[in-house]
């Protein structure tokens, strides 16, 4: 984000000296402006992006390998989850993102 010190405020009168040179006029100030100060940069372009979505794609949802060997550890009994580690996964299904 950029700030711009060449901001005219209507209740401050000084502002209109700012960005004008010391031999300039008040009135000419707010000719020495840009007619537009807002500036946008991304810093991925667009390749990139669209790169790494076509990657994204390429990774299956499920992991299949990972469900099978939990499948196995459930079947054989060697599975176990600790009550605190079940009441952890269900306040993070339950809580929205970020808390």
């Amino acid at each position: 984000m950029k700030i711009d010190s060449n901001l005219l405020f209507p209740h401050d009168r000084s502002a209109e000296r700012i960005g004008a040179s010391a031999s300039a006029a008040p009135g000419k100030a707010r000719e020495a402006l840009p007619s537009c100060c807002d500036e946008v940069r991304l810093s991925a372009d667009r390749e990139s992006i669209e790169a790494l979505k076509s990657r994204l794609k390429e990774v299956p949802e499920v992991r299949w390998e990972r469900v099978a060997a939990l499948r196995q550890a459930v079947q054989s009994g060697t599975y176990h989850v600790s009550d605190q580690q079940l009441a952890d996964a269900m306040l993070q299904d339950l809580l929205p993102a970020g808390l």
